[in-house]
């Protein structure tokens, strides 16, 4: 790891800096933190990704799965009614952390690590080797305090990079490479203190510059990057550059972006919701609207802002990619990031000015933040962000190639699904977390190849089960044991009379998978 650390610095400063070890907390400072706690089974402490999980729960280690353990068989009496079922499957409501699956090797202080090598203090890292302090990454290589990214290679404190090379503090970017402090770039080669610009190579404030020129900038501004790393052990942030520069009077400049006017459609989304409450709980609900709240509650805050250019008010995830170390005075919406780019630059003589001491006060009419981007074919997307290639979609923040759905966080090639929170390939779904392949599932977390699954944690190909945890190839299950078809139609019965009973009237569920062993006490 220590190797590929100083490989990384010599490939973006040109030498290197000091010892990984020397950067942690530095590299960990955009990193979200790993939740800890106590194994129930060993005591040890146990790495978790998300801290919805209940105090005073059941937690393991993921290698402390028994997979082989033999639970003994329900009756009729622990099938009566929700409380009954909850209070006979207690013992083996257990949370599992450190979960680390496929080949992977080298993996230390992380959870949900799926066919990883050489991976230090992250979570959720996917197909990916020499990672330290990351969070939520895809086919990545030699990557140090990021964030969403992937496939990228080679960047440090950066953050949503999908296919980037060699990036130090850069955040929003994509098909680029070879850039420091910049923002909101796409299809952009070598570039520094530059911000919503597309298909340019040598800028610099904005500017293009010619080459000869650029890389003497560069090489100067790279030996003071690198000069404040070795003294210092971290070097001047992004956003403090940003929020250094004053806020203003906001006034609406002739060119910017607006609102094309059109009025959002929330009749498929409902009708889809109402097709999957129908799935899911035997009755329909009709408005998406009217649940929200509730949906919401472990996905991910949308707050509204107004732009500093144009004052139109905009939806931002200030909880994603570390929008929430950036000042609202210096954001700008999705429809002004052209404008934004091509509206002012530096001068060639400032340019050779420029230092990490200046930046501010030479960019303020250049650095602007736009925390939205809309890539593809994107339609009838309601108070949503984030958006590439979807359609039909109400208060929901990354959703890629997906449809009819709603109030999800991250949600990657699936539709019919609301309230979930990273989510991927999956349909007919209902608050699922952290999951993949499912199908017909309400309340589950940590699960792949599910289907007609309810409160279900860390479960993989199971079947028409309810409040199974940390088990595999399992039908018509109940607790960890499988039931039968007839028994397990009769317990989901008691549990959708449960739903309807809560929902009804408080047009919420007062139980989750996070906390449903409350319940059982």
């Amino acid at each position: 790891m220590d190797r590929k650390w100083k490989g990384a610095c010599k490939i973006l400063f040109g030498r290197e800096v000091g010892e990984l070890a020397e950067f942690k907390d530095y590299l960990n400072e955009y990193n979200r933190p790993l939740e800890e706690k106590k194994s129930s089974v060993s005591g040890k402490t146990v790495h978790f990704s998300s801290p919805a999980y209940y105090e005073g729960g059941s937690y393991q280690g993921f290698e402390e799965i028994d997979l082989n353990k033999k639970y003994a068989p329900l009756s009729i009496n622990d099938i009566k009614d929700i409380d009954s079922i909850i209070g006979a499957v207690q013992d083996r409501i257990v949370y599992t952390g450190d979960i680390i699956l496929g080949k992977s090797s080298f993996v230390q202080g992380c959870s949900n690590a799926i066919e990883c090598n050489y991976v230090l203090g992250s979570s959720r890292v996917n197909f990916s080797d020499y990672m330290a302090y990351c969070f939520n990454c895809s086919f990545a290589e030699a990557m140090f305090g990021c964030q969403f990214f992937g496939p990228a290679q080679y960047c440090i404190r950066s953050t949503e990079l999908p296919k980037c090379i060699r990036c130090f503090e850069t955040f929003i970017a994509s098909n680029s490479s070879d850039l420091y402090y910049c923002s909101g770039l796409d299809g952009c080669k070598e570039a520094m203190f530059t911000f919503n610009m597309r298909n340019k190579r040598h800028v610099i404030g904005n500017l293009e510059l010619p080459k000869e020129k650029y890389m003497q900038v560069k090489a100067k501004l790279l030996d003071e990057i690198a000069q404040q790393l070795q003294s210092g052990k971290k070097a001047v942030s992004l956003p403090s550059i940003v929020n250094g520069i004053k806020a203003r009077k906001r006034a609406v400049e002739k060119g910017a972006g607006a609102r094309n006017g059109k009025q959002g459609n929330i009749a498929p989304i409902n009708e889809a919701f109402s097709k999957t409450t129908r799935l899911l709980f035997g009755f329909a609900l009709d408005d998406v609207r009217k649940y929200e709240k509730w949906l919401l509650e472990y996905t991910i805050e949308l707050k509204k802002a107004k732009s500093m250019l144009s004052g139109i008010e905009f939806s931002y995830p200030p909880g994603h990619a570390k929008y929430d170390l950036f000042g609202e005075h210096r954001m700008i919406a999705v429809e002004e990031r052209d404008y934004a780019g091509n509206r002012s630059r530096l001068g060639e003589a400032e340019t050779e000015k420029l230092n990490l001491a200046n930046a501010g006060a030479l960019l303020e009419n250049i650095a602007v933040i736009c925390p939205d981007f809309a890539f593809g074919e994107v339609s009838n997307t309601l108070e949503s962000c984030l958006n590439r290639d979807c359609q039909d979609i109400y208060k929901s923040a990354l959703s890629y190639e997906a449809k009819k759905a709603g109030c999800n966080y991250l949600n990657r090639n699936s539709e019919y699904v609301f309230g979930c929170h990273e989510i991927r390939l999956s349909s007919f779904c209902i608050n699922c977390y952290h999951c993949a392949k499912l199908g017909r599932c309400f309340e589950c977390d940590s699960c792949r190849d599910c289907a007609g699954c309810f409160f279900c944690h860390n479960c993989e190909n199971v079947r028409d089960s309810m409040f199974c945890f940390n088990v595999k190839n399992m039908k018509y299950a109940i607790g960890n044991t499988e039931v039968g078809r007839e028994k397990f139609a009769e317990a989901k019965a008691a549990l959708q009379k449960t739903i309807l009973d809560e929902i009804s009237g408080k047009k919420r569920l007062s139980f989750s998978i996070y906390d449903i062993g409350k319940r059982g006490r």
